[in-house]
C-alpha cells in the first residue's frame, strides 16, 4: 500500500508538472516530470555512482579479457552518466544487460566455491575465477533493478503506446526479471495492459509458457488490489475513459485466453 500510495503521489506530481508546463517545450510532459523525480532521490543517486564507481574499478582490472563484456560496461558506464548528469532514463533498458551479466558472475561466484569443496586435490584458480570472485559488482542488482523498474514503468505509466518498442519491450522483461524483489511489479504488470493494450496483447503469444503464467498472475494480483475499497484517506485510481477500459479489458481476456492452466 505504500508503493501504491508513492505512485499516486507521483501521479498528482506529473499531472500538476504537465499543467504548468503546457506552454513549455514538449519534453517537459509524459513521462519526463516522474522520471526526474524518481533520478532525484538521493538513496538513488548514490547507488547509480557506487555502480560507477564499481565499474571504473572492473574496467581497470586486466584479469577481464572478454571484450564484448568491456565494451557492454562501458556502454552501461554512459547510461549511468546520463542518469545522473541528465537525469534522463532514456536508454536505462541497455542496463539489463548489466544486471544479466552481474547475475551471471554470481552464478559463477557460487560453482566455484562449490567445486573447491568438493574437488579433492583442489586445482589452482585461474585469473578469471580470480576476477569473478573478487568482482565488487556480482550480484549487486535489487536496487539498481528497482531503479530501472521505476523509470521503465513512468514510460508506461505516463507514455503508454507513445513510449515505443523499446521501452515497452524493456519493461515487460524487467517487470519479469524482478517480479521477486520489486514490490510494485503487479501494478507494473497491470499498467502494460492499461496504457499499452495493442502492444501488450501482440507481444504476449511470444512469451515463454513460465513468463506467460508469472504475467498474468501479475496483472490478476493487482486487479485484486484495486477492487479493495480504498484505505482510510487513500484517494482511488481515476476510472480509465471508457474507450480505453474496453481495450484494457479486450486485452486482458486476450492473455487469460493464451496462459497455459
Amino acid at each position: 500500500m505504500f508503493y501504491r500510495l508513492i505512485h499516486l503521489l507521483l501521479a498528482v506530481l506529473i499531472g500538476a508538472a504537465v499543467s504548468a508546463s503546457a506552454t513549455n517545450a514538449a519534453d517537459e510532459s509524459g513521462s519526463i516530470p516522474m522520471i526526474k523525480i524518481i533520478l532525484s532521490s538521493t538513496n538513488h543517486r548514490a547507488e547509480l555512482q557506487r555502480l560507477k564507481s564499481d565499474i571504473a574499478k572492473v574496467l581497470a582490472d586486466q584479469r577481464l579479457k572478454d571484450q564484448k563484456t568491456r565494451q557492454m560496461l562501458v556502454e552501461s558506464q554512459a547510461v549511468l552518466t546520463e542518469m545522473l548528469d541528465k537525469k534522463s532514463g532514456e536508454n536505462v533498458g541497455k542496463l539489463l544487460d548489466l544486471v544479466k551479466w552481474m547475475d551471471g558472475q554470481l552464478l559463477e561466484q557460487i560453482e566455484i566455491g562449490r567445486r573447491e569443496e568438493t574437488e579433492k586435490p583442489r586445482k589452482p584458480l585461474t585469473p578469471e575465477e580470480r576476477f569473478a570472485l573478487e568482482n565488487p559488482l556480482a550480484g549487486m542488482t535489487v536496487h539498481l533493478g528497482v531503479i530501472i523498474c521505476e523509470i521503465l514503468d513512468a514510460y508506461v505509466q505516463g507514455d503508454g503506446e507513445a513510449a515505443g518498442e523499446s521501452k515497452l519491450e524493456a519493461a515487460l522483461q524487467a517487470n519479469l526479471r524482478f517480479y521477486g524483489t520489486y514490490e510494485q511489479s503487479p501494478a507494473m504488470a497491470d499498467r502494460l495492459l492499461r496504457k499499452a493494450p495493442n502492444w501488450t496483447k501482440k507481444r504476449f503469444p511470444k512469451l515463454t509458457a513460465e513468463h506467460k503464467k508469472r504475467f498474468t498472475k501479475l496483472v490478476q494480483d493487482e486487479r485484486e488490489e484495486r477492487a479493495l475499497p480504498p484505505e482510510p484517506g487513500e484517494t482511488p485510481e481515476a476510472p480509465l475513459p471508457a474507450k480505453e477500459q474496453a481495450a484494457y479489458e479486450s486485452a486482458y481476456q486476450s492473455i487469460l485466453k493464451d496462459t497455459p492452466k
